[in-house]
């Protein structure tokens, strides 16, 4: 009897009273009349109305019903049900779709998403609804269509961010569970990756992951022109990447490298940081001949050197960690090469060690009350007048056990904040060029997310996975001058 009558308030049945034995119309007729009415909606109370319209009807209605085709022909009827279900997604999301920023300098305020919560929370509710009704049936096809937007939804609400409550919070997490029981899906990174590699699949789809559909879902706000207007699309593009580990990254990775690079030349330090965040995650989890493929590691190094100049210390840690694995990507570290009489070449270590010693000798005579030396003027020279930059870098290359320690423990105990942050990761870069390991042992422990050097990227909340990690993720996790 609820059903006729929710047909009836919907205007789908023939009879003036709602009767429980009225014939009922094409799943798919009513999904576009629900579509309509939700996006026709123009407050928060007639917007409330046929979200709980959506709610009762995947409550009650026969699932036999719900997902039954409209089209004599299979697998046009498939594409039909498909594109139904997607659209009225969409337009549920909408209902509670977060504010556009006013322009590209400004964020979102607590007044300005004040109303956000109070809708996400019965939109979780109709979405959760319909996931239950989907997985009491295997309809894997229609699964995979529906989860990338509903995944999306899921991320930009457990956030901890001015568009959230705690209320809400906790409803787009349960809503995320909801995701993962109906496809069988152990966490949110076997959601993303599936069981295999991209691009291929199990019998009817079903070790198919949705990384591919939730990038489609991301991507058209993922543009020059248009992240900076959506506050959220770049933590829920971050928490993307983090889940995705080898071999799932690689054939993506065209897809992740430019939003990243976006990220790390704003100017705000918070999506610079992130932005590094997510490239020294690529770093890690792409093989190096990928790296190397179509310069890509030249274009890295290139967009990470130049932070190298700013003053802000949260930025230099990240920037130099991202550095220390990156170079090894692109060149052996000085202290491999074989040793001969002949100097050796100067290299990109050589231009990471001098730049950032440099800015800390400035800091440090300055903060001792002595002359500050200039700012530096470029990548190669770092601020040193070009009669004596070979003889610095061969007293760097000649004298490697002396002036260079004696510096670094010196800047240690009295040096500024910045090189407090710097001189722990420039001695193992040293270490590189004086022949000890190329990084410490416990450096495995800075590539996982937790570790407090991504701390400063800020909050960007991740699903904890219970399930302990594949072996082959162990192996990934070892530093790069051990394998």
């Amino acid at each position: 009897m609820e059903l006729s009558s929710l047909l009836h308030d919907l205007r789908l049945s023939s009879s003036e009273k709602p009767l429980p034995s009225a014939p009922l119309p094409p799943i798919t007729e009513l999904l576009s009349r629900l579509q309509e009415k939700l996006t026709g909606a123009s407050s928060d109370s007639k917007t409330s109305s046929p979200i709980g319209c959506v709610e009762r009807l995947f409550e009650t209605a026969d699932p036999d019903w719900l997902f039954s085709l409209a089209s004599a022909n299979d697998e046009d009827g498939r594409a039909e049900l498909r594109s139904a279900y997607r659209s009225l997604i969409d337009a549920l999301i909408g209902c509670a779709a977060l504010p556009l920023c006013e322009d590209d300098c400004g964020s979102l305020t607590a007044a300005a998403c004040r109303s956000v919560p109070d809708r996400a929370i019965p939109v979780c509710s109709a979405l959760r609804a319909l996931l239950g009704a989907l997985g009491t049936r295997e309809r894997t096809g229609l699964l995979l269509t529906v989860a990338p937007p509903v995944c999306v939804f899921a991320v930009t609400h457990f956030q901890d961010q001015v568009w959230t409550t705690s209320s809400s919070r906790a409803a787009a997490q349960i809503l995320q569970e909801a995701l993962l029981r109906a496809g069988g899906w152990r966490d949110s990174a076997h959601l993303l990756m599936g069981d295999r590699s991209w691009g291929e699949e199990g019998e009817g789809g079903e070790s198919r992951g949705i990384l591919g559909g939730v990038l489609d879902f991301l991507q058209p706000q993922l543009t020059k022109d248009s992240w900076q207007r959506c506050e959220a699309v770049k933590l829920v593009f971050a928490w993307t990447l983090l889940q995705v580990t080898r071999p799932s990254l690689s054939p993506h990775l065209p897809r992740f490298l430019p939003p990243s690079l976006l990220l790390i030349d704003h100017y705000r330090p918070e999506n610079c940081m992130l932005g590094v965040r997510c490239l020294h995650h690529i770093v890690l989890n792409t093989p190096d001949a990928d790296l190397r493929q179509f310069n890509r590691a030249e274009v890295l190094y290139q967009a990470l050197f130049k932070h190298l100049y700013t003053t802000e210390a949260a930025v230099i840690q990240p920037v130099l960690s991202c550095l220390l694995d990156l170079l090894l990507v692109l060149e052996k570290p000085p202290s491999s090469l074989a040793p001969s009489s002949a100097r050796r070449k100067p290299c990109r270590h050589d231009d990471v060690l001098r730049l950032v010693l440099t800015h800390m000798e400035a800091e440090h005579k300055d903060g001792r009350g002595g002359v500050q030396t200039p700012a530096a003027g470029g990548a190669g020279g770092a601020g040193i007048p070009g009669d004596q930059r070979s003889t610095r870098r061969d007293e760097q290359t000649e004298d490697p056990g002396g002036a260079a320690e004696d510096h670094q423990s010196r800047l240690a105990t009295d040096g500024a904040p910045r090189q407090r942050v710097a001189v722990l990761l420039v001695a193992v870069a040293g270490r590189r060029f004086f022949g000890l390991s190329a990084r410490r042992s416990g450096q495995a422990a800075a590539d996982e997310p937790n570790h407090a050097l991504y701390q400063a990227a800020g909050r960007l909340l991740t699903r904890k996975t219970t399930a302990s990690p594949p072996a082959g993720r162990q192996q990934l996790l070892q530093p790069r001058g051990s394998r």
